[in-house]
């Protein structure tokens, strides 16, 4: 055919490796009338996935290779059914599961295991969830976060317990509420109730704790355009003052007033100590009024916010307005910075996961749930799982995303009122589970991000789906269309590699892209 056409009527580019997917004991079985016998001595033969458990029993290597990439690095042999070491042209190479209807209970949740479950050596070490183990495959997805519901926001709130004060607790809440698709809210309110109001308890009574949890809790559902009522919890109603003594933390504002207070010099000291006796000494001859001056850089602010600090670490409420800038002392103010930016967003990835391998500390990896938004089944089968997984348009994070103690950037608005919006950078303090913990640039604030679901309103594509993930990405490098609004003094050009500094133009090296974005 290729000699009367002169050219080759069709090209394969990869290789497609079907992989099994079955049930214990449960392996497919194709025969003749009369061959009955021959087919069952057939499929006790070990197929690929039953040698896949036989390959991580004795190979440590193929540990950290999940189920649907093992043909990449293995090839496997029919003759002796076992996987065998690649030696060359893996980078061609796809492992296919076959698409399994929901109808298939068991095996369509076995499936959604085996794509994220790496080092198993039999069935039972898949059912094997944080150590628990599971009674049916659907149980295992449950555990793992893959499946709708709200026990994957218990298990958030339960995380975030040990180590945030209620008040964060509160805000976490309130964005679970916002953006989590929350099926029964009264119910997460009633099982974590004692966490919310802890605080509030403490500081008044177990009465009246609740009602303050929950004043505070409805000032911060504003922001999503939501109230108590709507979510059918419990409304208060409680003076505007009592309001303003629930919208902050005094055993978290009575720790900073110490911090600050060791801090002070003399003067500043003198001066904190005659303006809360003016606060707290009632008597008629005690001056009410002072104007506190000097030079820029002499702590003027700093004693204000041990002020603030101290009098609301007492449980009082101080109203705030705002300073006056003395424009003597204005200062002219140098940018800083610094970002790598690319033209597209792929380009982007790879710069920051390059970056990501050159930080210190250990690598966490999150991978998110994809799901087609249709009620159609047909759509389930024709966009299979590991084709969502593979997508990762402009606004959404990635299907894996790899993290450590590093810079990131928000892709939502968690939180506007709080400073917690798109395009906002922050600094990860801590990597868990179910959340993340990060503060402002500055350190002054402190925010607990949960995985929220993403769906992304304009696309190209034929189809809409959610995509379940942190709402982060790194920035190491973004794309000029995100950063134009930005001036940066230092830019990374992708494109030509080269690095524009001061009008000259200075050949870059592969292995110093890290010390480029920290120089």
């Amino acid at each position: 055919m290729w000699r009367l056409n002169e050219f080759h009527l069709s090209h394969e580019s990869h290789t497609v490796v079907r992989l099994a997917v079955h049930l214990p004991q449960q392996q497919p079985i194709v025969y003749q009338d009369g061959e009955e016998a021959k087919a069952i001595e057939r499929a006790a033969l070990r197929k690929t996935l039953t040698s896949w458990f036989e390959l991580n029993k004795k190979d440590l290597s193929a540990h950290n290779i999940s189920y649907s990439d093992i043909p990449q690095y293995y090839v496997f042999d029919k003759s002796t059914t076992n996987w065998k070491k690649r030696q060359r042209g893996g980078q061609n190479v796809i492992g296919k599961l076959p698409v399994v209807s929901i109808l298939d209970t068991e095996r369509y949740y076995l499936r959604m295991l085996l794509l994220r479950k790496s080092g198993a050596i039999c069935f039972n070490d898949i059912l094997i969830v944080n150590g628990l183990r599971c009674i049916t495959f659907q149980q295992a997805c449950q555990e793992y976060g893959l499946l709708r519901g709200d026990q994957q926001w218990h298990d958030t709130l339960n995380e975030a317990v040990q180590f945030q004060s209620p008040r964060q607790l509160d805000m976490l809440f309130a964005m679970i509420c916002g953006f989590g698709e929350v099926e029964d809210v009264p119910d997460l309110w009633v099982q974590h109730q004692v966490s919310f109001c802890e605080d509030f308890v403490h500081r008044y009574s177990e009465q009246t704790g609740p009602h303050y949890a929950l004043a505070d809790i409805e000032e911060l559902l504003t922001s999503y355009s939501l109230s108590l009522q709507k979510l059918h919890l419990p409304t208060v109603d409680l003076p505007a003052s009592v309001l303003e003594r629930a919208n902050f933390d005094a055993v978290e504002e009575q720790a900073k007033a110490n911090s600050y207070t060791m801090q002070l010099n003399s003067e500043q000291r003198n001066v904190v100590e005659i303006l809360l006796s003016a606060v707290y000494n009632n008597a008629a001859d005690t001056p009410k009024c002072y104007f506190l001056d000097g030079p820029a850089g002499k702590g003027k602010t700093f004693v204000y916010s041990t002020l603030l600090h101290t009098i609301r670490g007492r449980g009082d409420v101080i109203p705030v307005a705002s300073t006056v800038t003395d424009f003597s002392s204005v200062t002219p103010q140098e940018l800083q910075g610094r970002a790598i930016l690319t033209v597209n967003n792929k380009r982007s990835m790879e710069i920051n996961n390059k970056v990501l391998e050159f930080m210190p500390g250990n690598e966490t990896v999150y991978k998110a749930v994809d799901m087609i938004m249709s009620e159609d089944p047909q759509d389930q089968l024709t966009f299979p799982e590991e084709f969502l997984n593979s997508l990762t348009p402009t606004g959404l994070p990635p299907y894996e995303l790899k993290l450590k103690i590093v810079c990131i950037i928000m892709l939502r608005n968690l939180a506007p009122s709080k400073g917690l919006c798109n395009g906002t950078c922050l600094i990860i303090t801590k990597l868990q589970q179910n959340i993340i913990q990060a503060k402002s640039i500055d350190g002054t604030e402190t925010f607990l991000i949960p995985r929220i679901p993403l769906i992304l309103s304009q696309t190209n594509m034929p189809f809409k789906f959610k995509r379940m993930q942190f709402p982060i990405r790194l920035a190491f490098s973004m794309t000029i269309s995100r950063k134009a609004k930005l001036l940066k003094l230092y830019v990374w050009c992708s494109m030509s590699r080269f690095l524009v500094m001061d009008n000259s133009m200075l050949a870059y090296q592969e292995h110093d892209l890290l010390n480029l974005f920290l120089w």
